[in-house]
């Protein structure tokens, strides 16, 4: 579910969503997590970076704090959820490991030349 991207008929320059995983098997509840994406052109082919947070729970009236970051001097994209963004690597030989890292470098996103969406994305020259 886009929660609010900036871009053209074509594709969005920037969007954040919520991604659905599926159910959690325990407490039954919806699982997934916050994705952030950056396009490098106006294109449905254009190169994109996109970071996510790991995989959690939404607690029914409890606000979550999103943001993104695009610096462009170091060319990277970081994305926080309530003030944190996650940076746990592993070794490579670490099979019990899961990396969770929730910036990465990143194309620089296209002057869209239009206003911020809520709640929508440009998908296949259509809003929706």
């Amino acid at each position: 579910m886009t929660v609010l991207s900036r871009g053209t008929g074509t594709t969005s320059s920037v969007a954040l969503r919520r991604h659905c995983l599926g159910v959690d098997p325990y407490g039954g509840g919806p699982m997934g997590e916050w994705q952030a994406t950056v396009a490098g052109s106006d294109s449905p082919t254009a190169a994109r970076t996109t970071v996510a947070h790991t995989a959690n729970i939404p607690v029914l009236g409890n606000w979550t704090h999103l943001a993104l970051v695009y610096d462009a001097d170091a060319s990277r994209l970081t994305r926080y959820v309530d003030g944190q963004h996650e940076n746990q690597s592993c070794e490579p030989d670490a099979s019990f490991c899961t990396p969770h890292v929730s910036s990465a470098p990143s194309v620089r996103p296209f002057d869209a030349g239009a206003g911020l969406e809520f709640g929508r994305a440009p998908r296949r020259r259509q809003l929706g």
